[in-house]
């Protein structure tokens, strides 16, 4: 499980390793981090992939009632997957995902259910089922989109929080046959993550963040500042 702070950075907070990703299963796994973690009961969005069993599992563990929200990666590809196999021509096909994509990254609940009609108007002979049950999703999450758009502080992609973390942990456990080697090298990852989630969080505490953007004059006291010293060696 992966939480994102307020800087935009991820930060890996629970492990699970399960036989099966059945409902109760996973509903029960949440339960314990969210009894464990008091900040659970303040959790606003929750992000996940196009396993609807995982929705159900944190409805019922969070309290609170946090916004579930689908992985665009994962929701883009299920949908390009499924217009594939409706027989049309590339061009349809193309303009089938267009209007997809419009409904994705619609700025308002009107607009995005403007173009869910568009989609619905197109002439196809059965539209992919995954248009009707990520509609669904966003009326759920009360807003016209339903993911988390790019424009915020990083683009929230399950599969490049969690999937490039996760190969981290494939890597680690492949090392060795061994247990007590493999969890040694799991030991010292996250040892690697602890001591690089401390040193970020000692640069915020002690330094000022500046961009060209949105402070004026910060790039020309930069050049005086820089410029002698950089001449002097």
């Amino acid at each position: 499980m992966v939480v994102q702070d307020k800087s935009g950075l991820s930060h890996v907070v629970a492990y699970a390793f399960v036989a099966s990703e059945q409902q109760h299963v996973v509903t029960s796994l949440l339960e314990i981090f969210v009894q464990e973690n008091s900040a659970a009961t303040n959790t606003k969005v929750v992000v996940i992939d196009k396993d609807f069993t995982e929705v159900n599992a944190v409805k019922a563990a969070f309290p609170g009632s946090p916004a579930v929200q689908l992985c665009e990666f994962h929701v883009k590809k299920a949908f390009e997957t499924a217009a594939a196999q409706l027989g049309k021509s590339p061009d349809e096909r193309k303009r089938l995902l267009g209007s997809f994509s419009e409904m994705l990254h619609a700025p308002t609940f009107r607009n995005m259910m403007t173009q869910k009609l568009n989609l619905k108007g197109m002439p196809v002979q059965k539209p992919p089922a995954i248009s009707q049950k990520t509609g669904a999703t966003s009326q759920r999450c009360g807003y016209g989109t339903i993911v988390i758009k790019s424009s915020q502080k990083a683009t929230i992609y399950t599969n490049n929080r969690v999937e490039s973390h996760n190969a981290k942990i494939k890597n680690a456990l492949s090392s060795s046959s061994k247990l007590h080697e493999a969890l040694r090298g799991l030991l010292k990852l996250c040892t690697s993550l602890s001591q690089e989630t401390h040193h970020k969080t000692i640069l915020l505490k002690t330094c000022d963040f500046y961009s060209y953007e949105g402070h004026e004059g910060v790039q020309e006291q930069c050049r005086k500042v820089l410029t002698p010293y950089a001449c002097k060696y």
